[in-house]
């Protein structure tokens, strides 16, 4: 079922989480330790563990319609939310070379990533098409702050006022937030397919309509 699924799903998610919590930690510390390894390690023990489990179940029962579905959805899933931990570790990587505390560039980008992530798993676990919606609607808003993130440093890089490194690397982390709110998006993507039989990747199927509701959220973050 998605809950027994979802039950596996969280030790992978908790994982994940871990790495896009608590943008304003010491890095330094944690990177020279061997628990960030260990934290990847244990993301990588997660996706192995469910990939075969999905195959079991293929390979024994041989599902068919919506048990197939799920087989499937659960497979494309483990593998986003790994290479969304794959992301979230190269953003702590690369938070060690800043020289400044940035965490408030990017407190929205992570809040809204964190936010589809959590919320597409929701969706995954209860069945709620309505929700995964909400989670592609969410897609527009990091892409937003992304290119904002983005234009503002190359900017900077280009006048000299900011080091050209340093700039780099605001850019990196900002790129890598946003992939990983495109997995969460492909997540909520597979909860529609699951539920619904339908595909709605590269635009195919009706979402929310412009305005519904991600243009709330625009407004609060002054977008």
């Amino acid at each position: 079922s998605s809950e027994a699924s979802g039950d596996k799903f969280s030790c992978l998610s908790i994982s994940v989480n871990w790495f896009l919590s608590s943008p304003e930690r010491d890095f330094k510390s944690i990177v020279s330790s061997v628990f960030l390894s260990e934290q990847e390690n244990k993301i990588n023990e997660h996706h192995t563990k469910l990939d075969d489990n999905a195959f079991k179940f293929l390979a024994l029962k041989r599902p068919l319609a919506r048990d197939l579905r799920l087989a499937i959805a659960t497979m494309k899933i483990n593998t986003d939310l790994e290479r969304i931990g794959d992301q979230a570790f190269k953003i702590k990587r690369l938070l060690v070379h800043l020289h400044s505390n940035y965490s408030s560039i990017f407190k929205t980008i992570n809040e809204e990533v964190t936010w589809m992530l959590d919320n597409a798993l929701e969706s995954f676990i209860h069945g709620n098409i309505k929700l995964a919606f909400d989670v592609i609607a969410h897609d527009r808003i990091v892409n937003e702050i992304n290119r904002s993130i983005f234009k503002s440093y190359m900017d900077g890089v280009k006048k000299q006022t900011i080091d050209f490194d340093e700039g780099l690397n605001i850019i990196q982390i900002a790129k890598n937030l946003e992939r990983i709110g495109d997995h969460a998006k492909n997540i909520a993507e597979d909860v529609i397919f699951l539920e619904s039989g339908r595909d709605i990747r590269h635009g195919k199927g009706e979402g929310p309509k412009d305005g519904q509701p991600w243009a709330n959220i625009k407004r609060k973050f002054c977008l």
